[in-house]
């Protein structure tokens, strides 16, 4: 799914369709849907080739670079930097982090779950500061009901780590 369509189904999700009084705006919600991938990714990576070209000393990893898994065993690399004695060209394969567009059509609605959560745990956090606040799917924030809603977020969160945790396929 696009970008795009990820923000209209979650403002669906949050009943914040009104273009003229959204509760949260484009990039707020897109925020929540890169934790929600980056969360993801945690979980289910994504192997990636790649060529780069090093420099002898310091040389950084891609961006969503997790582990590598093979063709880096002569360097020696330290969180996100590689370390190579001389300059070179070098071809590895290694786990990366999902962009939005790469989780599978089967885990949007987990992606959702997840984002969701995190949009109702910041409400709540911030719950402080008002007496109400409108959380979208008729849920509404105040000082009445803020375990109820964080009770609701945490198992939202919970629900995504059991899923993305169970064992896929079989033993024969």
């Amino acid at each position: 799914m696009t970008r795009e369509q990820l923000l209209q189904k979650i403002r669906l999700m949050l009943d914040d369709t009104n273009a003229e009084e959204q509760l949260y705006s484009d990039e707020e919600l897109l925020n929540r849907l890169e934790d929600a991938a980056a969360a993801y990714s945690a979980y289910r990576p994504i192997k990636r080739r790649v060529t780069i070209d090093l420099i002898k000393g310091e040389n950084p990893l891609p961006e969503d670079y997790q582990i590598w898994l093979e063709g880096l065993e002569n360097f020696v690399i330290y969180g996100q930097t590689l370390y190579s004695d001389y300059a070179t060209g070098v071809t590895f394969v290694y786990l990366a982090n999902r962009m939005i567009e790469e989780i599978p059509f089967q885990d949007i609605a987990l992606l959702m779950d997840y984002a969701f959560a995190g949009i109702l745990e910041n409400a709540v956090s911030a719950a402080g500061d008002i007496s109400s606040l409108k959380l979208g799917k008729g849920l509404q924030l105040s000082f009445d009901n803020i375990a109820e809603v964080n009770k609701l977020a945490l198992s939202k969160r919970d629900s995504f780590i059991r899923a993305l945790t169970v064992i896929q396929g079989s033993w024969c």
